[in-house]
């Protein structure tokens, strides 16, 4: 799309650890978030299909999936947090720990754009990862099993001109 404001047009990818999956093992992928001050909406949205945690600054935040006695079925696990407690001004550390349970590590994580008052993070490649303190790399997973819409914790302005009656609460002035 072609646009003046990328930062309220990029969503969230699915990020995979790139590699053969290694059951029984944990990848954490991690991020820096630097802030001049704290935004009016600290809110994060995590998207996960196997057992995660979500950590900032050190102190876990929460986990998903923990007890999953059919983890062998791909099912996508949403949920928002407010990380404001946990935020301060500086340098903050978010990190995603993924257990693999056979499959490729993958998760998906959103917040509201700098742009409309929200941490401005969201998944991506450029993220850094480790499987069990060895470094891996993070890869796009361009397969869907649900909505992509799903996974947004805020909605973003339709790449299509004059499209934005499908997404109303996206429009982009």
């Amino acid at each position: 799309a072609l646009t003046t404001r990328p930062d309220r047009f990029a969503r969230p990818e699915w990020v995979v650890a790139a590699g053969e999956s290694v059951p029984s093992t944990i990848v954490t992928a991690r991020t820096v978030l630097t802030l001049g001050e704290l935004p009016e909406d600290t809110r994060v949205q995590l998207s996960t299909e196997s057992a995660t945690t979500l950590v900032v600054n050190g102190i876990e935040v929460g986990r998903q999936s923990a007890f999953d006695p059919q983890s062998y079925y791909r099912f996508t696990r949403v949920h928002p947090y407010d990380l404001r407690p946990l935020l301060r001004v500086g340098e903050n550390r978010i990190e995603v720990r993924i257990a693999d349970a056979g499959r490729p590590a993958s998760f998906r994580l959103d917040s509201v754009p700098s742009e409309d008052g929200g941490l401005g993070i969201v998944s991506s490649p450029a993220w850094t990862a480790d499987r069990d303190g060895t470094a891996v790399t993070l890869a796009e997973r361009h397969q869907q099993w649900d909505d992509p819409r799903y996974g947004c914790l805020a909605p973003r302005p339709h790449p299509l001109q004059d499209a934005t009656w499908l997404e109303p609460a996206a429009r982009d002035s």
